[in-house]
């Protein structure tokens, strides 16, 4: 809004006139709008009336607007004369400026009296040409273009250019417009371009309102080429299998050419491929994989990408990874089998083109290979592949089976696998063949009591087994025949196969009727025959009891018990029969007497003889007052058992006659006759006391002395002395010693300090010829601190206790170090380091980057073509924090550590 300032003829100083002058509406479409004039007449202090109307007028852009108006106005008012409004047309830019005028002429007493106002007014701009607009974008992208106009009825026409190139264009548009390219449309747009990858584009809006042009307008954005691709997928695959490939791609107009490599084969090339591509090979690829792979089981395999839009090279990604054979199969069956029986070898295989050969073996020996095998294979052998078996394990029942399974895919080899378990001889089937042995008892003094060879005495018959050449073991799968083993009893003894000869073995004292021979393989496998014959169920004399016993205990007259067992049979040829005896001799002597017969008597199978038995003294028994030695005798027709036993002396513990008492002995003589002393109170009677003397050696002091060398002075057996200073062979000054002697000289010494009075010392005689022993110094608790921890020695501990409380001395505590082992050269004591370092510049490798400049495709083939140009810089970074603190602190045990420093 604008003020336009009047003037009036009549009291200027009390009365104001002025206009207001806006805009109320605005016609965009036909350039112009409705213009207010507000006319206004103030008053100061001063009130009037006009009673009737006065009149006025208004004019506007030359068109006048007439009006009356009956005023009242009182001191300080304001009144509104009157509101004139007007059509006024801008200029073709939208603006420009208008005059305004006004007067009005009261005439009456007290009235502001001829007021006018005049001026020119500037009118707001009506928009007229509309402002395009549109966003960067990229080529082959639909392009909308939104235009800002002043009027619904405006309409446009709009050219789309590239550089200088116009590519689109479009009439009658209003509010926006898109456009979408076609493919000529994109190789123009990539013309212009030329070889930047973006260009300016610059959209030109001409406004029309109806067939006028109103104004032109334009607006730019930034048109780019659409980016490169790039392969999102490692090419990781097992050869065979299909690969699926994934490529993010900036449009979807983009196609590429992707382009395989096996290690530098190429293997295949696809072209116009999209977002994604599935390499699935044929079986020539699969050959020229294998083919660069060569002996391994993977190669490097490489995918290129290079991207076009509409002929528009974007650029080339690729991704590199791994070409792997199938991973070996796995052989889930065992070649465990009886030799003679088959197996099935079950695989589990990676891929179903992975085909086998399979390897089976018995130890070292191969008995069969099986190719183009799936996933089973059946063995079932044939009689040379069972005799080949049983060959492959001569020694033993067992043997390693073993299956060797190579794996293939298309031809190449994968790996090799294999599987173990036990070949097994089927001990029964695979046993000697063995038709039998003869026997005979070979004991001359049993065959006499049974009169036949062919029965044996249990336990004493020597049995001799024999195995003709002609009934020779044999074995029919591939074992050797080692040995014959006989068998009776819980005894046996081997005899050595001989392929020529009999073959005999022996046992002693064989116990049993079951005879029986084994034949024994070089597996272990043994083929048994058994015999049975009579065998005479003896058993041998045997002595139960044998009991001696002086009459009364002491006399001379002696009673023998004895008993027995023993077998009653018939050994074929003659009866059993049995007898003893006895022999005796004192336990003081070495001889035995002369066998007596002991007349014995038999019920069923026992014996028995309960009598006297003569002895030294004959029929009259054995001398009361020695012991004796008996050994018993018991034999019949075929063995015989002894026994021992012994007659104590016949010595009483009292003997009482008429005229005395024997304690310990027989009574002799007098009323009480003893062996040993009579003692009361534990003292033996007069007769038999011995006094003895007790005494004590002295010591004897021998003033100031010096040290023997030898044992030569009579120093006593305990004696002392004194050692001044600088005494030759003394440990030390001011000892006092203290000697223990053998005989005259001394043996132990013993000194002190008499002056300090802390350090003792010590020796001893060596040997025999008087040389000393050094002397020694005795550790006391006076001492223990200057041996243990002298001065300048350090005490470590977990506890804050100060050593000075434990020893004594005086100690210095350490705090804040390390405790480092110096070098002999070094000043103990001397502190180093620090907490923090600073780390300098030149204790930083130095790094070097390198900016190579590459033209050709470069690598180590020449098929490549060359690597031209390069050059060297060497860059140092800025950002390298030397100059900062560094801490550096290993792991530590905090401890107490003191120093003695007196």
């Amino acid at each position: 809004m604008a003020r336009i300032n009047g003037s009036v003829s009549n009291y200027a100083g009390n009365y104001a006139y002025y206009l207001d002058v806006y805009e109320i509406q605005t016609d965009v479409t036909n350039n112009r709008s409705i213009v207010r004039v507000d006319v206004w007449l103030t008053s100061g202090t001063r009130s009037w009336d006009s009673i009737s109307a006065v009149g006025g007028t208004v004019t506007i852009n030359g068109g006048q607007h007439n009006f009356s108006k009956v005023v009242s106005i009182g001191a300080g008012g304001k009144v509104v004369l009157a509101t004139c409004d007007a059509w006024v047309y801008h200029d073709a830019a939208g603006g420009g400026s208008i005059g305004i005028s006004s007067t009005f002429s009261p005439t009456s007493s007290y009235s502001p009296g001829y007021c006018q106002a005049s001026g020119t007014y500037t009118l707001s701009t009506i928009p007229r040409a509309s402002t395009p607009s549109m966003g960067a974008f990229k080529a082959g992208d639909n392009v909308t273009v939104s235009i800002s106009r002043a009027s619904s009825s405006f309409t446009h026409s709009l050219t789309l250019k590239v550089g200088n190139t116009t590519i689109k264009t479009a009439s009658g548009v209003g509010t926006s417009q898109t456009w979408s390219f076609s493919e000529a449309d994109v190789k123009s747009i990539y013309t212009a371009m030329g070889s930047a990858t973006s260009a300016t584009a610059t959209v030109t809006c001409v406004t029309y309102s109806g067939s006028t042009n109103i104004g032109t307008k334009s607006a730019t954005a930034t048109c780019s080429q659409v980016g490169g691709s790039t392969l999102t997928t490692t090419p990781n695959t097992t050869v065979g299998d299909s690969l699926a490939l994934s490529i993010t791609r900036d449009r979807a107009t983009v196609t590429h050419t992707l382009r395989f490599y096996a290690g530098s084969t190429l293997v295949r090339t696809a072209s116009g491929v999209g977002a994604a591509y599935t390499f699935t090979p044929t079986t020539a690829e699969i050959g020229t994989i294998y083919g660069a792979m060569g002996g391994a089981n993977s190669v490097t395999f490489k995918v290129t990408c290079a991207a076009v839009h509409y002929t528009r090279s974007l650029g080339t990604s690729e991704k590199s990874g791994t070409a792997s054979a199938p991973g070996v199969s796995t052989i889930t069956s065992s070649p465990a089998h009886t030799i003679g029986s088959g197996y099935t070898v079950t695989l589990t295989r990676t891929r179903s083109a992975v085909t086998h050969t399979v390897e089976l073996y018995v130890g070292s020996a191969k008995i069969r290979t099986g190719t183009n095998v799936g996933t089973s294979y059946a063995y079932t052998p044939t009689a040379a592949e069972i005799a080949a078996e049983y060959a492959a394990t001569p020694n033993s029942n067992t043997a390693t089976a073993k299956i060797v399974c190579r794996c293939y895919h298309y031809d190449h080899l994968c790996g090799t696998v294999q599987a173990t378990g036990n070949a097994t001889v089927d001990a029964a089937a695979a046993a000697p063949v063995f038709t039998g042995f003869v026997f005979a008892d070979i004991n001359a003094a049993t065959t006499a009591l049974t009169g036949n060879d062919q029965q044996l005495i249990s336990g004493y018959s020597t049995l001799r087994a024999t195995v003709p050449v002609d009934s020779k073991a044999t074995s029919t799968t591939g074992a050797t025949i080692k040995q014959y083993i006989l068998y009776c009893g819980g005894a046996s003894i081997s005899g050595t196969y001989s392929v020529s000869a009999d073959v005999s073995m022996q046992l002693a004292g064989v116990t049993s009727g079951s005879i029986r021979v084994a034949a024994v393989d070089s597996r272990g496998n043994q083929t048994v025959i058994e015999r049975l014959t009579v065998l005479v169920p003896y058993t041998p004399p045997r002595i139960t009891k044998v009991t001696l016993r002086r009459d009364s205990g002491v006399d001379a007259k002696t009673q023998l018990e004895l008993q027995g067992v023993w077998w009653t049979g018939s050994f074929g040829a003659v009866d059993n029969a049995v007898n003893a005896s006895y022999q005796y001799r004192g336990t003081a002597d070495k001889d035995l007497s002369a066998s007596i017969t002991i007349p014995i008597t038999t019920e069923g199978a026992e014996f028995k003889y309960i009598g006297y038995v003569d002895g030294d003294l004959g029929t009259g028994g054995f001398t009361f007052d020695r012991s004796f030695y008996l050994l018993f005798t018991t034999a019949d027709l075929l063995a015989s058992a002894t026994a021992e036993g012994t007659i104590d002396r016949g010595v009483p513990t009292m003997h009482m006659t008429q005229t005395g008492i024997g304690i310990g002995k027989m009574h002799e003589s007098g009323s009480i006759d003893t062996v040993g002393n009579i003692v009361e109170a534990g003292t033996a009677l007069p007769d038999k006391y011995a006094a003895k003397a007790h005494s004590h050696t002295a010591l004897t002091s021998l003033g100031r002395q010096t040290p023997e060398i030898g044992r030569t002075a009579n120093r006593g057996g305990v004696y002392s002395y004194n050692v001044a200073a600088d005494v030759s062979g003394a440990p030390a000054d001011y000892l006092s010693v203290l000697g223990f002697g053998l005989g005259a000289g001394g043996s132990v010494e013993i000194a002190g300090h008499w002056t300090a009075g802390q350090t003792l010392y010590a020796r001893a005689l060596r040997d025999w010829q008087d040389n000393w022993w050094p002397w020694i110094e005795i550790i006391t608790s006076k001492n223990l601190l200057n041996k243990v921890y002298p001065v300048n020695s350090i005490y470590i501990s977990y506890s804050n206790t100060s050593p000075a409380s434990l020893f004594g001395g005086t100690w210095t505590r350490i705090n804040g170090y390390y405790l480092y082992a110096g070098a002999a050269s070094s000043t103990m004591g001397t502190t180093f380091g620090s907490w923090d370092n600073a780390i300098a510049q030149s204790n930083l490798p130095a790094r070097t980057a390198v900016r190579l400049n590459l033209t050709g495709q470069g690598g180590s083939n020449t098929s490549f073509g060359a690597v031209n140009g390069w050059a060297f810089t060497s860059m140092q970074d800025s950002n390298q924090p030397y100059g900062q603190a560094l801490t550096v602190q290993p792991p530590g045990i905090r401890l107490a550590v003191w120093r003695r420093t007196a």
